[in-house]
């Protein structure tokens, strides 16, 4: 099976790939830019069952987090909670984010869409957990970050934590992409995993993975996920 790749960025194993062709028996598309909107891939995770931050227009969002106390209090709160949101309205993928308080969100993004802001730790520095699935085979990895919110921003570090027992069939879960990956949070004094970001072109440069899956077990894995015949049914109906 000859397989060609189109992409926006480069990663350590695409050397197993072609490039397009008339010859190519498949074409995987892997676009870190562009795919579903913040919005759509937060409805996404939650359609899957996994907790997700509140969000929202910045409105709703204020209003739903200070609905139940009165306004003297939702004054003096709106300058010390805070959110995390976009200057584009929809949230692209790639689109830079900034934290700020719920009155400066009002004051200059009424309308656009806003999520919580959910701090990992006493300091407000960035961790996060990512699951990784490649074909197969599932990772736990974890970032942080030294002095930022954002836990790949910064002075940030990034491992593999464990590997799970693979999968009998790529796609047998529903999972219909032969690579994915979803971020998790781990909400600082309430320890519940809130999933936050998911993707189908997740970096693999740098994080680790490349000492325990070669450039050609990766290639090897997406191939195999591609031609099984329960990842092309799944991915019809989806």
């Amino acid at each position: 099976m000859r397989i060609a790749l189109n992409s926006d960025f480069r990663d350590y194993y695409d050397h197993g790939f072609e490039a397009p062709r008339p010859t190519h028996t498949w074409l995987w598309e892997r676009y870190a830019r562009g795919g579903l909107a913040h919005p759509d891939r937060l409805a996404y995770l939650a359609g899957l069952g996994l907790r997700t931050p509140l969000h929202g227009s910045t409105r709703q969002l204020v209003e739903r987090v200070l609905a139940e106390q009165p306004p003297g209090v939702r004054a003096r709160l709106m300058p010390h909670l805070e959110l995390v949101l976009s200057t584009d309205p929809l949230a692209h993928p790639g689109t830079p984010r900034v934290k700020m308080t719920m009155a400066e969100a009002i004051a200059s993004y009424p309308d656009h869409f806003a999520v919580e802001f959910i701090p990992a730790n006493p300091q407000g520095h960035g961790e996060s957990l990512r699951y990784l699935r490649i074909g197969r085979r599932q990772f736990w990895l974890g970032y942080a970050s030294a002095n930022h919110w954002r836990s790949t921003a910064g002075e940030t570090m990034v491992g593999v934590l464990a590997e799970e027992k693979p999968l009998p069939e790529a796609g047998c879960d529903g999972m219909v992409w032969p690579l994915f990956a979803i971020d998790f949070i781990r909400a600082w004094g309430r320890g519940a995993l809130v999933a936050v970001n998911f993707t189908t072109a997740p970096c693999l440069a740098g994080t680790g993975i490349e000492r325990c899956l070669p450039a050609r077990e990766v290639y090897e894995e997406i191939a195999r996920a591609l031609a099984s015949p329960l990842t092309s049914e799944l991915a019809q109906a989806a």
